[in-house]
C-alpha cells in the first residue's frame, strides 16, 4: 500500500506577508469608519448645541423687545470684562397695584454680552431686571437720542448677585435700528462659536407698547 504523502510545511513566508498585509487594509479600514463616525457625530453635537444656544438666545430677547416702551444700547465693564448691553425699558409685567399708575410704572431689562476674556474665545449672555424706581438709574433723552445714565459702578455693585445666564459660546453681540421712523425697531445679531464652528442668529422685533405716562 502507498502510504499518502503528509505535508507538514507551515505557511510560507510570502502567504504570512499576504495575510499581514490583508488584516493591516482591513484594520485601517474599521479604523478610518470608526474615526469618520467620531468627526461626523462631533459635528452634528456641535451644530446642534450652538442651535440650542442661538434659539435660546434670540427667543428670550425677542421676548423683551416686543413689551419695549424704549430701548438702546450702552458699554461698560463688568468683573472686569468689557460688557455691551441692550437695555431694554418696558411695562412692569408684575405690577404693585391695580390703579392706572401701578399699572403703567416701568422695569429696565439688561441683556448683557460679557465679551471674552484674555486667552477666551467666547463669552456668556446674561440678562437682570432692576425697577424703575431704582433712582440709581435715570432716563434721558437729547437731541432725540435716548439713553440710560448709570452710576460708574452700576454693573459690578450691583449686576453681581441678581444676574441669570441665557447662554454662553456667544462671540458677538450687535444692536442697530433698521426703522428710523419711530426708532422702536431693533435688529440684534448673535454670532456662536464652539469647537471652531461657528453658527449666527439674527431677529428683527418691533415693540406693539406707546410710551406710557408715569
Amino acid at each position: 500500500m502507498n502510504k499518502m504523502k503528509m505535508n507538514n510545511k507551515g505557511f510560507s513566508l510570502v502567504e504570512m506577508i499576504v495575510v499581514v498585509l490583508i488584516s493591516g487594509v482591513l484594520m485601517l479600514g474599521v479604523i478610518a469608519f470608526i474615526q469618520s463616525s467620531r468627526v461626523t457625530y462631533q459635528k452634528v453635537n456641535t451644530s446642534s448645541r450652538l442651535q440650542e444656544e442661538a434659539g435660546t438666545a434670540t427667543n428670550f430677547v425677542s421676548e423683551l423687545l416686543v413689551e419695549a416702551i424704549e430701548c438702546g444700547t450702552k458699554s461698560g465693564t463688568y468683573g472686569g470684562k468689557a460688557i455691551d448691553v441692550l437695555w431694554i425699558k418696558a411695562l412692569d409685567n408684575e405690577p404693585t397695584g391695580v390703579t392706572e399708575a401701578d399699572i403703567r410704572k416701568c422695569d429696565y431689562y439688561f441683556i448683557i454680552f460679557e465679551k471674552p476674556g484674555a486667552g477666551e474665545t467666547t463669552g456668556y449672555l446674561r440678562y437682570m431686571k432692576t425697577p424703575d424706581t431704582n433712582t440709581d438709574i435715570t432716563f434721558v433723552e437729547n437731541l432725540g437720542v435716548k439713553s440710560i445714565v448709570l452710576p460708574a459702578d452700576f454693573f459690578d455693585g450691583y449686576l453681581g448677585n441678581q444676574y441669570m445666564t441665557i447662554c454662553e459660546y456667544i462671540k458677538d453681540m450687535q444692536v442697530s435700528q433698521i426703522d428710523s421712523t419711530n426708532g422702536r425697531m431693533f435688529r440684534v445679531e448673535f454670532e456662536f462659536e464652539f469647537n471652531s464652528e461657528t453658527y449666527s442668529a439674527s431677529i428683527n422685533n418691533y415693540s406693539r407698547n406707546n410710551t406710557p405716562t408715569e
